[in-house]
Parts: C-alpha cells; sequence; structure tokens
C-alpha cells in the first residue's frame, strides 16, 4: 500500500514538474513575436519549443510510420489505401513527426541580398561548364530525367573530360552561401530535419500526418519570412 502511494505521489510531482516546464516562457520563443506568433497558431497536437544549442522543434506527440521508395519513373501503383498502410507499418520506421530548425541570429537583408547575387554568378558558371568542356552531347538524358545533369563516357578520354568537368563544378558549388528557409524578428532558421512528410521518397502511415506537416509549411510562409535558396 505504502509502494503505491508514493509511486502516485512520484507520478503526480513528475507531472507537475513537466507542467511546470512548459509554462516556463521561453526566451528564444517569447521574445520574437514571430515565433511567437507561429507558436499560437499550430494545430491541435503539434508543439513547439527552442533549445539554447540552437535547435528548434516542432513536434507532434504522436507516433507515425515511415517507409523508404523510390517512386521516381515508378509504374502505376495499383494497391489499395488499406494494402499500402499495412505495408508502410510491417516495414517502415517508427517515427514522431517533427521539423527541426537550426536557429542562428537574424541574416540581414542587405547580407541575403549580396549572397544572392553571389550564388547567382556561381550558379551561371557551373551552367557555362558543359559548353566549356564540350561535353552537351554526353548528356545522358535518362539519369538526367531524375534531377541534376549527368554526362557520360563513351572514351577514357571523354572520361577524363567529364571528371575535370565535375571537379570544377564541385569547388564553384561549394562556395555557395547557403540561405536560411526562413528569418524571423531575431532569427534565421534553416530546416535541418523533416520527419513525417510523404514525397517521392518516403510514404507516410497515417496518410493524414504528411497532409498536416505540408499544411505546417504553408503556415510557416505565413507567421516568418520566407528566403529560400
Amino acid at each position: 500500500m505504502k509502494k503505491n502511494v508514493c509511486f502516485f505521489l512520484i507520478f503526480g510531482i513528475l507531472l507537475f514538474v513537466a507542467d511546470e516546464m512548459k509554462a516556463q516562457k521561453n526566451p528564444i520563443i517569447d521574445s520574437d513575436n514571430k515565433i511567437s506568433n507561429l507558436k499560437k497558431s499550430l494545430p491541435e497536437g503539434w508543439e513547439m519549443f527552442a533549445q539554447i544549442n540552437g535547435v528548434l522543434t516542432i513536434q507532434k506527440e504522436t507516433i507515425a510510420y515511415v517507409l523508404f521508395e523510390n517512386m521516381i519513373n515508378a509504374p502505376a501503383n495499383i494497391e489499395t489505401k488499406e494494402e499500402i498502410e499495412k505495408r508502410i507499418i510491417e516495414n517502415g520506421k517508427q517515427v514522431k513527426p517533427h521539423f527541426e530548425f537550426k536557429y542562428y541570429n537574424r541574416m540581414s537583408d542587405e547580407h541575403i541580398e549580396s549572397a544572392r547575387r553571389k550564388n547567382d554568378s556561381i550558379y551561371a558558371l557551373v551552367k557555362s561548364l558543359p559548353k566549356k568542356y564540350n561535353i552537351q552531347h554526353l548528356k545522358n538524358k535518362f539519369a538526367s530525367s531524375k534531377g541534376e545533369d549527368i554526362y557520360s563516357a563513351n572514351t577514357e578520354g571523354e572520361m577524363e573530360i567529364i571528371k575535370k568537368y565535375e571537379i570544377e563544378k564541385d569547388n564553384l558549388l561549394d562556395k555557395i552561401i547557403k540561405l536560411p528557409d526562413y528569418n524571423s524578428e531575431n532569427y534565421s532558421l534553416y530546416i535541418d530535419s523533416k520527419v513525417g512528410m510523404g514525397d517521392e521518397f518516403h510514404l507516410v502511415c497515417p496518410f493524414e500526418i504528411s497532409k498536416e506537416m505540408y499544411g505546417l509549411l504553408r503556415l510557416f510562409d505565413k507567421c516568418l519570412i520566407k528566403i529560400g535558396s
């Protein structure tokens, strides 16, 4: 009997402490009107918390399942919704749906515009490289249909040229300045991870979780200042 009383007493204290911690003001969130407004606008079940190590998390206290599957150029899926859900649960990974941001002191508008101009000039140079190395005719149209331009060699000489092209391309892209995804009043925020979103590589169950996360992206655009690449 005493053990049961002690257990419930400790459990009650832990719940009280947890509620108190949630009620405490977070200087990172509460000192920034845009982030604070975003927190207030989150749909039911979603929570926001920020850590002093530069990580801000928006998370739903529920379990979802994510299955990695490459669906680019895949044939039409004839499975029913129930069959897909069953396959995701049986073969997928159990996750807690969330967005995780890295945040830093706010990048100024002037710095952002300067970075954009520099990045644009770099991308222009990258775009001109195939002509510089005379490899346009070696473009692999099928491989390139998945995103990045891919060049395939027919001879050792062409292989050496493509290698030089790739080295110069990588060196240029290394100079790209990473811009924040969003700015708030005081911070620049970079999406570091998003777990629970369906796309061409991920199936998610329940499907509603993925819909909610895409809705959150629209909410970010509304409450924060969208920067992007």
